[in-house]
């Protein structure tokens, strides 16, 4: 079984449903069920997490609507406004949103400046850890942040997106941040904090088995375990700039690192998912 936890599906621009000017979609048409559920079949991947992108503001509707007619093979992280007066009654219903199992955000300085203030993400902090909403963030340069989240959170399970890596662009240009990549390692004592192992392949010099992103994730491995690695594509990623197939993206975890053995790729191709994500279900 392998569940990949993020994959961006999008719907055409529209006056109910705007993309909003905060970035750009990965690819000119709309990206959905119809372009993945092949993908997946051929490929051996049997559910896939929609992670609603960051221009469709806190929209959940079409992620929902396409969970809704395929729920064996989607389920959403969605998004969310921090900023909603009603944020506290909303995320005591979330799960009620059928396919709904969590939460996505972005912490970096540029999104953090558009929060009224440092109190309004406490309380998402907050309302997450008492209602056992997990929620993965883009984190890029933001250890320190995390870490005082971790801190105070100790029951939130929060998920580092993207091994917390900078911009895939910027990677692909001057190579792995090592700094970024140790202060987000350091990270691994608090036993809430997870990674999930997206991009890596968009990001390499190499073609497959992309040995020179190896290193970033034998010392993953090393710091957090296998128990707490969580597979993920970002595939539109690869697909903006023609880069690995989604079969390499699997293929890299399933028989490229000899470093892992056959229950390491289990527990990071699908048991973590179901253990960290209480509301995914394949039924």
């Amino acid at each position: 079984m392998v569940i990949d936890l993020q994959v961006h599906f999008w719907e055409e621009h529209s006056s109910t449903r705007p993309h909003l000017d905060i970035a750009v979609p990965n690819l000119p048409n709309p990206f959905g069920p119809s372009e993945m559920k092949p993908i997946m079949e051929q490929d051996g991947v049997e559910h896939v997490v929609i992670v609603p992108p960051g221009f469709m503001g806190n929209n959940n509707d079409y992620a929902l609507e396409c969970s809704l007619s395929f729920p064996k093979d989607f389920s959403v992280m969605g998004l969310v406004d921090i900023t909603d007066e009603n944020l506290s009654s909303k995320l005591e219903n979330w799960f009620d949103q059928k396919g709904m199992i969590g939460i996505r955000t972005h912490v970096s300085k540029r999104m953090r400046d558009r929060w009224p203030n440092e109190k309004s993400a406490n309380i998402l902090w907050e309302l997450c850890s008492k209602f056992d909403i997990p929620v993965a963030t883009f984190a890029s340069g933001e250890a320190q942040y995390l870490r005082n989240v971790l801190k105070d959170f100790p029951k939130l399970k929060l998920i580092i997106d993207h091994f917390g890596l900078p911009p895939i662009d910027d990677t692909r240009a001057a190579g792995i941040n090592k700094r970024f990549l140790k202060d987000i390692l350091s990270l691994s004592e608090f036993p809430n904090a997870f990674i999930k192992t997206s991009t890596l392949p968009v990001r390499s010099k190499q073609v497959f088995p992309y040995k020179d992103m190896h290193e970033v994730i034998k010392l993953t491995f090393n710091a957090f375990g296998a128990n707490r690695m969580l597979w993920a594509t970002d595939f539109t990623q690869s697909l903006a700039r023609n880069g690995s197939s989604y079969q390499e993206e699997l293929g890299l975890w399933q028989n490229g690192l000899s470093f892992l053995n056959d229950n390491d790729i289990e527990l990071i191709l699908h048991e973590n998912a179901l253990s960290v994500f209480s509301h995914l279900s394949l039924d």
